[in-house]
C-alpha cells in the first residue's frame, strides 16, 4: 500500500453527491476546509455544483472510478461513502461529434480516490 503525504495546497478533500434528481453534481468539502464555488449555487444546494467530476489525474482503474460514481448516486450526504481529493476547475469543452461553440464547465479534477 501506497501512503502519500497531506493533499497539495489547492486540493481539498471532499465528498460528491447527485441532488434530489439525480441529474446535478455538487461538490461538498469536509469541515473545516471550504471551497469558493466557481459559478452559481441553486438555493438549498449543499457545496459546488459541477459539471463533471473527472478521474483522469487519479490513476484509479475503470472499476474504482465506477464503484465511485456508483456509490454517489444518491442525495443522502449520510450515505455517502466516497471521498475524492482534488480541486475545482473551469474546463473548455466542444463536442467533436456536432461541431457546436466550445462552452466553459466546472468540473472538479479528483487527483486521490
Amino acid at each position: 500500500m501506497l501512503t502519500q503525504g497531506p493533499a497539495p495546497v489547492g486540493d481539498i478533500v471532499a465528498t460528491v453527491y447527485k441532488d434530489s434528481s439525480g441529474s446535478a453534481l455538487y461538490v461538498e468539502p469536509l469541515p473545516p476546509q471550504s471551497l469558493n464555488c466557481l459559478g452559481p449555487v441553486p438555493v438549498g444546494a449543499v457545496g459546488c455544483p459541477v459539471a463533471r467530476v473527472w478521474y483522469g489525474l487519479a490513476n484509479v482503474t475503470p472499476q474504482q472510478q465506477a464503484d465511485a460514481e456508483w456509490f454517489y448516486r444518491s442525495p443522502d450526504l449520510d450515505r455517502n461513502w466516497v471521498l475524492v481529493v482534488g480541486h475545482l476547475a473551469t474546463v473548455t469543452v466542444r463536442d467533436h461529434r456536432t461541431g457546436d461553440d466550445p462552452v466553459e464547465q466546472i468540473w472538479f479534477m479528483v487527483n486521490k480516490l
